[in-house]
């Protein structure tokens, strides 16, 4: 299993410049539990995989 939290950051971010905490609280985000399978592993050494998400939670802030 796996615990994904993950932020799209801005543009005024990445170029480092000042954000009110509003702006901050708008960041779209999402934080969720998957589950992961390997059902075959080909010869080249790459797998197939199947994925499930097993719970949505709260939307994380900054």
């Amino acid at each position: 299993m796996v615990r994904s939290l993950q932020f799209q950051l801005p543009e005024a971010m990445l170029k480092s410049q000042t954000m009110s905490p509003e702006q901050l609280q708008n960041i779209p985000s999402s934080d969720m539990i998957v589950a992961f399978r390997p059902v075959r592993r080909r010869p080249d050494g790459s797998y197939t995989v199947l994925w499930r998400v097993l719970n949505q939670l709260p939307t994380p802030k900054i």
